[in-house]
């Protein structure tokens, strides 16, 4: 009885003890901050003819506040006047220029503390059955743009409205050299180098949950493998195969995930309030807090990963937003279950040797499951350079070749 009343009092103190860190270190940290300079919106390109405008401008968003913050969606339309744009079709294409895609997908994206995004908008007006009014008429054009983005607290939606005047000398209003809002295709992207010849990446389609990766290891894989090589499989996209993944939507985080979020730094995936609550779900409160509370301690005496080590990997394979290639950057992916019983069970389909990894661009390789006979250090040195990559390479496999091949 002495025993049990002396832990809940060591319990209470604990918990009272985050309670007062979190709000020390909400006011400390506070929150991402994201909007639109308005002031800095410039008009980069307008082609003008009778039956239609191609006008293309540019505008940053902006994060002033200390903390990092995830731009999950941008879209817009061309709001009108009363009638004034009666008879007239309007389409808008907004980009992130910094990622280079070629469509018109929003891919989740950060912006660091006090740093900016620039965005690449263009307009284009036709007439539905006739020419085009003179510009004075027309201008100026209000663009309605929404957003929605997050940091430390769920989401927030925003809107902001543009106002952009078209009438005058077009040379007069564009900006000097190539603007951020003149949509030109963007030029090849550049291979990944390889650090030595013996990883291959494989490109894949993308992967989602209807897929059986046995299928896909023998129609993309086995082709360029042989009995000898492993083909080492990115543990998100086992993951996602295994359909642990959650779009941030749909998750409603609770109130602990609201306030231990805050104990990571913000380029941790558990920083987001999302990530933390999947953490929560995956791994137990109990466990998270107990977590929380030594690796906060061990901190205090230079001691790292204590966290890591009570959580598990359930904690540390969970990828927050952007994280993962589209169409899942808007989703938190859990770690996937049981790594190495999936190897081991894709190589009595396929014959092959399998192992689950996840590799970063830090030089980071955790081989997480592996099928018998495979070498975690010989594999974990081969993927040192991360030949899968971070970025939307879609190349999910990788066939590491036996030394001397």
């Amino acid at each position: 009885m002495e025993h049990s009343l002396s832990f809940c009092l060591l319990l209470l103190l604990a918990l009272t003890a985050l309670y007062l860190l979190d709000r020390a270190l909400l006011r400390w940290k506070g929150d991402c901050r994201i909007g639109i300079d308005v002031s800095r919106l410039r008009l980069t390109r307008k082609d003008l003819s009778p039956d239609s405008a191609d006008i293309s401008f540019s505008v940053p968003f902006v994060n002033p506040a200390p903390e990092q913050g995830i731009l999950i969606d941008v879209y817009g339309c061309i709001e009108p006047e009363g009638n004034k744009y009666k008879g007239l079709d309007g389409r808008l294409e907004i980009r992130n220029r910094e990622l280079g895609r070629e469509d018109d997908y929003w891919e989740a994206c950060l912006i660091k503390p006090q740093k900016e995004l620039p965005i690449g908008i263009r307009m284009k007006l036709t007439g539905r059955e006739g020419p085009l009014p003179d510009m004075k008429d027309l201008s100026p054009v209000y663009v309605d743009l929404h957003y929605k983005y997050y940091g430390r607290n769920p989401i927030r939606s925003a809107r902001e409205v543009l106002c952009l005047h078209l009438e005058g000398d077009p040379a007069s209003e564009l900006t000097s050299g190539r603007g951020a809002g003149d949509l030109e295709e963007p030029g090849p992207l550049s291979p990944r180098a390889e650090s030595n010849g013996r990883a291959i990446p494989v490109k894949t389609h993308i992967l989602g949950p209807r897929d059986d990766l046995s299928e896909v290891i023998r129609k993309y894989a086995a082709p360029v493998a042989s009995p000898e090589d492993v083909v080492a499989i990115a543990e998100s996209v086992v993951a996602i195969t295994q359909g642990r993944f959650a779009y941030v939507e749909d998750i409603e985080p609770g109130f602990w995930a609201r306030r231990l979020n805050r104990f990571f730094h913000y380029d941790s995936s558990l920083g987001s309030v999302y990530s933390m609550e999947m953490a929560i779900r995956e791994v137990g409160l109990f466990r998270m807090l107990i977590g929380v509370l030594v690796g906060s301690l061990g901190r205090l005496v230079g001691r790292k990963g204590d966290f890591y080590r009570i959580t598990g990997r359930g904690a540390a394979t969970i990828d927050d937003c952007t994280g993962t290639m589209p169409p899942y950057d808007k989703c938190v992916v859990l770690g996937p279950k049981d790594p190495g019983g999936t190897a081991a069970a894709l190589k009595d389909k396929t014959g092959l040797a399998i192992a689950v990894v996840d590799a970063n661009d830090l030089r980071k390789v955790d081989v997480l499951g592996v099928s018998p006979g495979v070498s975690r250090e010989d594999l974990a040195e081969a993927l040192r350079h991360n030949p899968q990559g971070n970025a939307d390479e879609q190349t999910p496999l990788v066939v590491v070749k036996k030394k001397g091949s």
